[in-house]
């Protein structure tokens, strides 16, 4: 089963946040990525399986605030 990674840029679009946004949540482990690069910048890629659940999170959130 091939799994269907999405860029960072990618899940900052989807969430309407910044990319900026989507490291903190990655260094506060609200998403993990599937693959980190190599080398200095570390390029992330996130399953969209767990996007989407962490898109229904921040649903919910919004919804009981």
């Amino acid at each position: 089963m091939q799994t269907d990674l999405i860029p960072t840029a990618e899940v900052a679009s989807l969430a309407g946040v910044a990319v900026k946004t989507i490291h903190r949540w990655v260094a506060d482990g609200r998403i993990t990525p599937a693959v980190v690069a190599p080398g200095p910048t570390g390029a992330r890629l996130f399953d969209r399986r767990d996007v989407q659940l962490l898109l229904a999170q921040l649903d919910a959130d919004r919804r009981s605030a």
